[in-house]
């Protein structure tokens, strides 16, 4: 039997979440629990049979929606996704801010105990990009985070970047 392992999605409006999430789904997606009336969610159940694992996806969505999750719905996560959109500085400016939300409402000094990534989406708009890879890549270094450039759009990296998110949870 896989074991279950919960990873939270979260980021700033806008950043491509829930189109990553669709994208990779079509070959791992099992069943959605759809909308919460307590915050926007949407939970998928993603199955990795290579290192026997369902990962039970969370995504917050709205720039506010982090507030009203409960706190033990960060307490048992065990892998978050940050996700910013590399075609608007602003939304990497809120990479912190959210890396801060998600610690603060898990009564954690920092993620260290939980798996993390921090993905750069959009890079498919290379004319449009205002956040450079050296600058993401600084700041997963300081978040200690380990850091993916995606496309929704294309699919560049993102298969890999959820292989990645199962295989540091399977063990």
């Amino acid at each position: 039997m896989p074991i279950i392992k919960r990873v939270l999605v979260v980021g700033p409006s806008g950043a491509g979440k829930s189109e990553i999430l669709y994208k990779f789904k079509p070959t791992h997606f099992t069943k959605s629990k759809g909308h919460s009336q307590l915050f926007d969610v949407q939970e998928s159940l993603l199955l990795f049979p290579e290192v026997n694992l369902r990962m039970e996806v969370v995504e917050i969505g709205g720039s506010e929606a982090i507030h009203t999750i409960p706190a033990n719905v960060l307490l048992s996560t065990d892998a978050f996704i940050l996700v910013y959109d590399v075609t608007d500085r602003n939304s990497f400016k809120e990479v912190v801010r959210w890396y801060e939300l998600v610690c603060n409402k898990a009564s954690l000094p920092f993620l260290s105990d939980i798996k993390g990534v921090l993905v750069a989406n959009k890079v498919d708009m290379a004319d449009a990009r205002q956040v450079s890879y050296r600058e993401g890549k600084l700041m997963a270094d300081i978040l200690l985070l380990r850091y993916f450039e995606t496309s929704a759009i294309t699919g560049h990296n993102i298969a890999e970047m959820f292989l990645y998110v199962a295989n540091s949870i399977a063990s």
